[in-house]
């Protein structure tokens, strides 16, 4: 109210304070000439014109009067001011009450988004459930598919399987099959990880059992050639970027020697701390590529005893340390050959350790998975 002005005499706009400082200096005065004059009254001179005569008779009560009228004309611009302001008062309310009535409506509004929110939020946990049910069922068809951590194969060397996916189905997978005293082995890493990744390594399975199934007498490169061409019919396009990096491995048991052929993927031969590659055809298995080569192969005998190691590129490629860096392939030949002393139940757990403490906080990037077989000195 104090900001409120309203307009005396015709000109002067005036606040509240103002209107009370200029009505009490007013009405005090002709209250002290009142006071003044009654108190003091003029005597009357024989000389005094007839209007001298009156004003002096009357100054009371002129003076009373200027009084009385100064309070009733404040009264009434008073009154002035409490309309204003009852105005004001009734334009916020009417304001107000429009901004309630926004607000009801807005927040009538919000609950009907809140609703469709959680209506959504509820759709989308159903169809998470039904997706996650759907991932962990094809879990339990992959883990069927793998078995176990073991191959429960006859003649099969001691051996351990580290096997650890990015997410609840992996892109890698391990296969064994035996043929006699022959037993053909990967460690297979196909394109993603995940869900496309898992349905990729089904496929993968599926050549391999197939391939092998036709052959009685084995070669890893043949295989790894009759592989390419049934996944890229299967796949049906000349465009498909999907496929698989394969180590693949025909240990002969009798001859005491292994045939290795790899696509994209090496093998590693640890002897006695010595490490030495065995270097896999740069192409991958799947890929529809221009003029396609045959795949290679290497023989060499494992009488002197030794550690064989299949492998997909999960582990070097992980982010870890200080630095946040992949641990690369230099630092996993290392690691090969520090755990190549120890027995076979012990280099799992010693794998597991070092990318504990390697990883540190960071998320693992990719699939994993490394065989690892121990082949005794031919005494």
């Amino acid at each position: 109210m104090e900001q409120i002005k309203i307009k005396i005499y015709g000109f002067a706009n005036v606040n509240r304070k103002q209107f009370f400082w200029v009505y009490g200096i007013i009405s005090t005065i002709f209250l002290l000439l009142t006071l003044y004059f009654f108190f003091y009254p003029n005597e009357v001179q024989p000389t005094d014109s007839k209007t001298a005569v009156f004003f002096k008779q009357y100054t009371v009560v002129i003076f009373l009067l200027s009084f009385l009228g100064a309070i009733m004309e404040g009264q009434f611009y008073w009154t002035k001011f409490v309309r204003k302001q009852m105005d004001i008062i009734l334009e916020q309310k009417t304001e107000i009450e429009q901004q309630k009535e926004e607000i009801t409506a807005q927040r009538d509004e919000i609950e009907q988004q809140k609703f469709a929110v959680v209506s959504q939020n509820e759709e989308i946990e159903k169809q998470r459930t039904h997706i996650m049910d759907s991932i962990y069922y094809a879990k339990r068809i992959q883990k069927s598919v793998l078995k176990s951590d073991r191959f429960e194969l006859p003649g099969m060397p001691p051996h351990f399987i580290f096997f650890k996916p990015k997410d609840i189905v992996s892109g890698d997978f391990y296969w064994a099959k035996s043929f006699g005293s022959k037993i053909l082995l990967t460690a297979a890493d196909c394109t993603g990880h995940g869900v496309p990744g898992a349905f990729m390594s089904m496929l993968g399975t599926a050549a391999l059992n197939d391939v092998a199934h036709s052959q009685q007498k084995p070669e890893p490169a043949e295989v790894l050639n009759r592989l390419r061409n049934y996944i890229t019919e299967t796949l049906e396009s000349d465009q498909a970027k999907d496929g698989m990096d394969m180590a693949l491995a025909l240990i002969d048991t009798e001859e005491q020697l292994v045939t290795f052929a790899g696509a994209n993927s090496p093998a590693f031969w640890v002897v006695n701390g010595v490490l030495t590659e065995y270097k896999a055809s740069k192409m991958p298995v799947g890929y529809m590529l221009k003029n396609p080569k045959p795949f290679t192969q290497t023989t060499f005998s494992t009488k002197e005893g030794g550690m064989l190691y299949l492998f997909s590129d999960g582990f070097m490629d992980q982010f870890g340390g200080e630095k946040s860096r992949k641990y690369l392939k230099s630092n996993f030949k290392n690691l090969l050959i520090r755990i190549s002393e120890l027995p076979i139940d012990k280099q799992k757990t010693a794998l597991y350790n070092e990318l504990q403490t390697w990883m540190l906080n960071h998320e693992q990037v990719d699939d994993m998975l490394i065989i690892g077989l121990q082949f005794n000195t031919n005494a």
